[in-house]
């Protein structure tokens, strides 16, 4: 999945509480029971002052601590794009902005250089569109924006963590 719009949220990469409970994921449908989502995606991007091997690590291992399969076809040299997970994320799975159907969310995550270090950018893009909660009551595009939005920010503060956690180590 290619995002064609992109949800540009700047934020200052710093440990700020998210619920470190394990992710609460769900199988992956083989289609999506209303249609897809649309194509559009949330963004966090910050320039960061690490090492490219450090970051490159820390994209690994974050990604896959949070729940994330990495798509071997459609990742590369910079680019970590992953299989779409279905499930909430990590702390949210009774929180009332959602209702029972998941509509999956899938991460980009990009390093580039930029002048002042490297510009780490954190994508995320719900996969299926869900029209209605358990009542059947009708809902917004409310809930792929949130997980969106939710989901960005974790993978962020979890990245934003452990660099925190790799520099004290380092530091002789």
């Amino acid at each position: 999945m290619r995002f064609a719009a992109i949800l540009f949220v700047p934020v200052v990469l710093a440990s700020t509480a998210i619920a470190q409970a394990a992710p609460s994921a769900a199988p992956a449908p083989a289609t999506c029971a209303d249609s897809r989502a649309d194509d559009r995606a949330t963004l966090v991007s910050v320039v960061v002052h690490d090492d490219l091997r450090h970051l490159g690590s820390a994209v690994d291992t974050v990604l896959a601590e949070l729940g994330y399969r990495i798509s071997g076809t459609e990742s590369g040299i910079g680019q970590w794009v992953t299989v779409a997970r279905f499930g909430w994320p990590a702390g949210s799975a009774q929180d009332a902005w959602h209702g029972v159907d998941q509509p999956g969310v899938q991460i980009v995550v990009d390093l580039s250089p930029d002048s002042g270090g490297t510009r780490l950018s954190i994508a995320a893009g719900a996969v299926c569109r869900v029209s209605a909660d358990a009542a059947g009551e009708q809902r917004s595009a409310s809930v792929e924006n949130t997980i969106e939005t939710v989901s960005a920010m974790e993978v962020a503060t979890a990245l934003a963590r452990h660099l925190e956690e790799q520099r004290k180590l380092r530091k002789p």
